[in-house]
């Protein structure tokens, strides 16, 4: 590297530069400074760049105090005259320095086996110039060739992206775009550099860390210089702020109830010895609150309702919480704020349950603000789609399992933490989770800690900020649907009793704050997740409907009398039909734009799989001793949602495929496989029977060719195979039935390719489908989409006319 060394009592130098003695001089060499005292040349001493000595460094002179012991003399220069030329060309740029704000830049350095330890300098002794980059982020950086530019933003560095801010902006052109926080935090990722080829063995580490002084909002002291020289990222070892309502501007955390840290809050019932009376004349505070003892507050924040706010802070517990956050960020690094984007893109849209503002708020100050299985969670989740991110493309890919194991094990620890946060990292492992037998267990703990929050009850006029409102309707509702989807696919009885336990108002287009669609590729389109998330909640509650009617404990033995079943099952039929042709036209499946992600599939798929539910409670009811007129009618109604599902699933595009799908999703593929097994075993005779199994082969192989990149379907098929492995006939090599008449039960030409690939026949199969589901015409409908007269029984039980079926089967 070229040695640059400086003459400071040159007539050419800067007026504010004290005068030293004759012989004195000051250079650089790969990073080392050095000083000449009458021809004796050692290493600069400390505080060189001190406050007292004001000496502004040169642009490309590292700022920093170094020791090097064990320095050898060849490395020093060996002509004063060399000194007094390079000191003459670099004098003026002294000049124009002189008065600039640079970032920290604090060198590490190993020459031979002599390791040079990082001194830090006291925050107390920081020099003028020395300013972190957080309060000075357009500052300038030195590149390794020497050029000097503005340092990207956080955002920027991390998608390797051009950063452009326009004059008087608070906001670089990328992050005003994609509703970023423009953010100076992160730690600037060590480089590695060898020396000339006469020293191949000395790596030189150049290690800047301009990481944020967050005393300003914390009371802990600032990061520190990690002394580490080998691969791994270094990450903030900002402490959490220990009190949001002490956050100095303006956050949205300062009157926040149920997200503080390290705070917990409990809903106190009617019932408990706190009486809600007794706080009618206590002195609250400006948030309605009055501390009981140092570890407990009580707040108000209704006429009559009621929280505790327990600290939670311990140390061991303190320690666990950081190492296993530290951890989950270290898996990820340097690629964390990568992935948090990717996840605020796809799945966000399409889940709700998270508030964007406060997420990149609490994530630019620190990632130990967030719980481990919350953090960890929203890692696993974006990480399906880390090949969309051309950045990250090219990366290795972070361990998943890893991540997996820690947001498990750490959700195990927050049990008895209530907060939203808790929940939210619950219902997000729920989605990345495919393990049946822990997905009940889950919800369970999920729906406990929403009831020690008061997630079930109307918080509309609560004394709380009115995006935590928002957000806890949000998150009520994400709860509740997975409640309903998990007792349904497990077949488990709901632990949400809207008549008695229930108090959550309506959600509405209010209630989502976001509303700007991100413009990169593969994105979700934010209104059309909006009402993606409503019409689930809506379908939910029709689900709700059938559990409680027919799938109850109580239901099923009293309710066993086919005409009884009939009556109770019309009734619902209507509100799913109402449900599907009121859908809005974003949230049909042919409606997909380029280059954009689509979750519309598994809303559908969702339906299918209630329609499904309600007609296998009524096959299973269908006896030998009823009419023949009644068995057709049931069982061609059941065939016309068979066929229409395997439909949906046969022309899924890349589109549906490849966006985000809810954990019900696979379930509820292999729900199809498995109506098809039990009309196949119910079957009246062989040709209906051969029919059927033809249907669930082609299904089958409809999986098998989908599942790859598709895990939701490949875990379907596994479900699907263990499920029908007993039953006898569906295992076996086909055999060809001479008497089977393809025609008599196929609604569809057999010769047509399963996958449809022409924009226009993708159109005419989502009509199919969707008109195969509505079916208020009572018609067939045929491969070209037009209806042709139906001459046999109606399909839609809800157009049944049950007084004359009753009267029938009385007879």
């Amino acid at each position: 590297m070229k040695n640059e060394y400086y003459d400071l009592n040159s007539p050419n130098k800067s007026p504010d530069v004290p005068a030293l003695d004759d012989s004195t001089f000051y250079g650089r060499e790969s990073g080392i400074m050095y000083k000449t005292d009458g021809g004796q040349r050692r290493p600069s001493i400390p505080g060189f760049y001190s406050v007292q000595n004001h000496v502004t460094p040169p642009q490309h002179v590292t700022s920093g105090v170094l020791t090097s012991p064990g320095l050898s003399q060849s490395h020093l220069p060996q002509s004063p005259y060399y000194l007094q030329q390079q000191v003459q060309q670099q004098v003026p740029q002294v000049q124009q320095v002189q008065h600039q704000q640079l970032p920290v830049h604090v060198p590490v350095q190993q020459h031979q086996q002599n390791e040079v330890q990082t001194q830090q300098i006291p925050h107390s002794q920081t020099p003028p110039n020395m300013v972190s980059s957080s309060t000075n982020p357009r500052s300038l950086v030195t590149t390794a060739s020497g050029k000097v530019r503005s340092r990207p933003c956080d955002a920027c560095r991390k998608r390797k992206a051009r950063c452009q801010t326009e004059p008087k902006a608070t906001q670089c052109n990328n992050c005003a775009a994609r509703g970023l926080n423009c953010t100076f935090l992160e730690t600037v990722r060590p480089k590695k550099r060898r020396l000339d080829s006469g020293s191949p063995s000395e790596a030189v580490n150049n290690t800047t860390n301009t990481t944020t002084n967050n005393s300003q909002t914390s009371n802990h002291t600032p990061t520190s210089v990690s002394n580490s020289v080998d691969d791994e990222p270094a990450l903030k070892d900002t402490l959490p702020v220990s009190d949001y309502s002490s956050l100095p501007g303006k956050s949205l955390l300062k009157k926040t109830l149920s997200l503080q840290y390290p705070k917990s809050s409990f809903y106190v019932g009617h019932t408990s010895v706190h009486d809600i009376r007794f706080f009618d004349t206590a002195t609250l505070d400006n948030i309605g609150q009055c501390v009981l003892n140092k570890d407990t507050a009580m707040r108000r924040v209704a006429p009559d309702v009621l929280f505790t706010i327990r600290n939670d802070f311990a140390d061991d517990l303190h320690s666990e919480f950081i190492a296993n956050s530290d951890q989950v960020e270290r898996i990820v690094a340097p690629h964390g704020l990568a992935l948090i984007d990717l996840y605020f893109r796809i799945v966000h849209p399409a889940f709700p349950i998270l508030h964007k503002r406060i997420f990149m708020e609490k994530y630019a100050r620190t990632h130990r603000e967030f719980s481990p299985p919350l953090l960890a969670a929203v890692y696993i989740l974006a990480l399906k789609w880390w090949n969309y991110e051309p950045q990250l493309a090219s990366q290795q890919k972070p361990d998943v399992e890893k991540l997996r194991r820690i947001a498990l094990n750490s959700f195990s620890d927050l049990y008895e933490q209530p907060k939203l946060s808790v929940v939210q990292a619950g219902l997000l492992i729920l989605q990345c989770s495919m393990e049946r037998a822990r997905s009940w267990i889950l919800i369970s703990h999920v729906i406990s800690l929403a009831e020690e929050l008061g997630l079930g009850m109307d918080c509309q006029t609560w004394r709380l900020p009115r995006w935590e409102r928002a957000l806890r309707r949000r998150l009520a509702w994400a709860v509740y649907i997975q409640d309903k989807w998990v007792a349904l696919i497990e077949g488990r009885p709901s632990h949400i009793d809207e008549s008695r336990q229930w108090l959550v108002r309506k959600i509405s287009a209010d209630d989502f704050p976001d509303r700007q669609t991100d413009d990169v590729e593969g994105s979700l389109e934010t209104e059309n997740g909006r009402l993606l998330f409503m019409e689930m909640v809506r379908l939910s509650e029709i689900v709700s409907e059938i559990l409680d009617t027919f799938f109850t404990m109580v239901a099923k033995r009293n309710l066993t009398d086919t005409a009884a079943i009939l009556t109770k099952a019309k009734p619902i039929q209507i509100k799913l039909r109402d449900w599907h042709i009121s859908l809005p036209e974003c949230l049909r499946m042919s409606n997909t734009k380029p280059r954009r992600l689509n979750s519309n599939g598994y809303l559908h798929l969702a339906y299918f799989a209630a329609e499904i539910t309600l007609h296998r409670r009524i096959i299973r009811s269908l006896s030998d001793s009823l009419p023949d007129q009644i068995v057709s009618v049931c069982r061609e109604a059941a065939k016309a949602r068979l066929l229409a599902a395997i439909e949906l699933v046969d022309t899924l595009k890349h589109e549906h495929i490849q966006a985000f799908w809810h954990s019900s999703a696979a379930t509820n593929f292999a729900l199809i496989g498995s109506f098809a097994a039990l009309l196949y075993v119910t079957s009246r005779d062989e040709k209906e029977r051969s029919f059927y199994r033809e249907q669930l082969l082609n299904y089958r192989w409809i999986l098998r060719v989908g599942c790859k990149g598709f895990d939701e379907m490949g875990l379907a098929l596994d479900k699907l195979e263990e499920a029908i492995s007993q039953v006898p006939g569906l295992n076996d090599p086909p055999k060809e039935d001479p008497s089977y008449d393809d025609e008599e039960y196929s609604e569809e030409d057999q010769d047509e390719p399963n996958h449809v690939t022409d924009e226009k026949s993708d159109h005419v199969s989502d009509q199919n489908a969707e008109n195969h589901v509505s079916q208020h015409t009572n018609d067939h409908v045929t491969q070209n989409g037009d209806a042709a007269s139906d001459t046999g029984s109606p399909f839609d039980p809800a157009n049944i006319d049950l007084e004359k079926l009753v009267s029938e089967m009385n007879q």
